[in-house]
């Protein structure tokens, strides 16, 4: 559900606000950085009438860069590194891969067809230059102690949570339609897997959040007395942050996205593989068992349908899908067929295939698929040497992270499962493909 500005009143408010935050940015990169981690889904707001169109995210990233640049520059002499430069870059894997994956969409979006042009700069523009750039600069932000880890993970989290309220209160407005024929939220999204996707990663930051919460108070007994206010005290320490964490899943069980529960039980999995030394193996077992129960439950139906219909169910869907993905990529194994083109392509190829179940497909609901199709070899090559790269340094401290502060532990930890989760729903949806997803994806892979 996009809200489109196009009247000249509107874009000039628009474009002046961002002109002030822009000089917000300057003096205080901090304010700045968090805004745009707390207002990712602002990409919604997209404005026409300028000369290149653009989003509020997009102005958000773009004057953030900026103020920040200019702070840098204005204090270099006062904020040096060993390199005399007062700016941090990332370690080169991540440069080497996300500068793969950006020559690799160049040369894609150079090839396309003419009629696909505009709109594949617009992909270029706000799912891959911006979403890199910002985390690169957000790295340095870091290193200067400008920002802090801590905050950037409040700030997605209040985002997300923020979403789940407003998509949970819609949902009891027929007229905002935020619900789907088949009975699915999707919120002010798309579609419900795109609320699903947005969420799903930030859930075990948050669920870091409130261990960082509960382990800062030394005695949780002794902190409540000394308030004077012992239940709002025990609240605002402990239940607030189950509050949001609960919220959250609700509405993700009210997506029922197949690939987000996926992508959630293969977190729960890799937070057991860091921390197996500290559970029980008899409290596992059936912990599993219970979370397949719950599992089976909340897709009962999906199930019911795949097993007693399985040629019209959503997986059958999928297979044609990638079927058809698989006969594009044949014909164009190098360079790709170009940004945002793919709809084109699966429909001029139905007639290689049984009548699709899907006809309005713009992704092919797979995260190697989408590379490999948008930014040819070049890119996917770029994007797997990221996933591997960051997973080799995971397992280089993956050992340590148990024996470290809850805190600082957990949050690792909990970038760790956040990305495992993006990979994992990636398999069966196109998670990265979206400017709020692409944005999380570069800043949780830089963070770690």
């Amino acid at each position: 559900m996009d809200i489109v500005f196009s009247y000249p009143n509107q874009v000039f408010i628009s474009l002046f606000l961002a002109f002030v935050f822009g000089v917000i940015a300057t003096f205080k990169p901090s304010f700045a950085f968090y805004t745009v981690c707390l207002f990712l889904p602002a990409y919604i707001l997209r404005i026409r009438g300028t000369v290149i169109p653009t989003n509020i995210l997009e102005l958000l990233i773009v004057m953030t860069v900026m103020g920040w640049l200019g702070y840098s520059l204005g204090h270099r002499k006062t904020r040096q590194n060993s390199q005399g430069e007062g700016i941090y870059l990332p370690d080169k894997h991540f440069l080497l891969g996300s500068g793969l994956i950006v020559v690799g969409a160049f040369v894609s979006l150079a090839v396309s067809k003419n009629e696909f042009f505009l709109q594949g700069a617009g992909i270029f523009k706000g799912f891959i230059i911006e979403p890199i750039v910002f985390s690169i600069v957000l790295y340095s932000a870091v290193r200067q102690k400008l920002v802090s880890e801590e905050n950037i993970i409040k700030a997605l989290v209040w985002s997300a949570s923020i979403v789940a309220i407003v998509s949970l209160i819609g949902s009891f407005i027929p007229s905002l339609e935020f619900w789907t024929y088949d009975n699915r939220l999707q919120g002010f999204y798309l579609s419900p897997n795109h609320l699903a996707m947005y969420l799903a990663p930030i859930i075990p930051l948050a669920i870091a959040q409130a261990v960082s919460r509960f382990a800062s108070a030394r005695d949780l007994s002794i902190c409540i007395s000394r308030s004077g206010k012992g239940f709002l005290a025990l609240m605002t320490l402990i239940g607030l942050p189950l509050a949001g964490i609960l919220l959250l899943l609700i509405v993700l069980f009210l997506t029922k996205s197949f690939g987000a529960w996926l992508a959630l039980a293969a977190a729960a999995i890799t937070a057991l593989f860091i921390w197996r030394k500290s559970f029980n193996p008899k409290v596992i077992l059936p912990g599993g068992l219970i979370l397949s129960l719950i599992f089976g439950f909340i897709f009962r139906e999906e199930l019911a349908g795949f097993l007693l219909n399985p040629e019209r169910s959503s997986w059958a869907s999928r297979f044609q899908i990638w079927s058809a993905a698989l006969a594009i990529l044949k014909d164009n194994p190098l360079l790709g067929i170009g940004l945002g083109t793919f709809q084109e392509y699966y429909l001029a190829y139905q007639k290689y295939f049984s009548p699709y179940l899907e006809w309005a497909v713009p992704q092919p609901h797979n995260l190697i698929l989408a590379f490999w199709l948008q930014t040819g070899m070049i890119g996917l090559i770029g994007f797997l040497w990221l996933v591997i790269n960051f997973f080799a340094r995971f397992y280089k401290i993956v050992k340590t992270i148990p024996h470290q502060s809850l805190q600082h532990g957990a949050g690792r930890a909990a970038i760790v499962c956040a990305v495992v989760m993006v990979l994992v729903q990636g398999s069966v949806d196109t998670t990265i493909w979206k400017n709020d997803l692409a944005t999380l994806f570069f800043i949780l892979i830089n963070l770690f």
